[in-house]
């Protein structure tokens, strides 16, 4: 069931990174910075994972968004994931140390 999910287009790990800086900013424009380009592809980014996992992650009101609960949950979970990934290849760099 889960390899369901992650081999769908539209479903990766970019896009996942991008709900968290977009959730943790507050706002797309804020998350992507002044690059209008950059913002339409987070935009993109995250309808295309609401899509791929027919769940509402934010609540657009206005021009601003506010995460959902799901919105939340998915970006506490990947962070959580990246962070550890992270921890994993520091504690590698620091293990190659001569």
């Amino acid at each position: 069931m889960i390899f369901d999910i992650v081999s769908k287009n539209g479903f990766s790990l970019d896009r996942l990174a991008t709900l968290c800086a977009v959730v943790e900013a507050r706002s797309i424009v804020a998350a992507a910075g002044p690059n209008s380009s950059r913002q339409s592809q987070f935009s993109r980014q995250i309808k295309e994972l609401e899509d791929v996992l027919e769940q509402k992650l934010f609540d657009r009101v206005g021009k601003s968004l506010r995460p959902t609960d799901a919105g939340v949950q998915l970006a506490r979970m990947t962070k959580a994931f990246l962070d550890g990934i992270s921890a994993l290849q520091l504690r590698e760099q620091v293990n190659l140390r001569p």
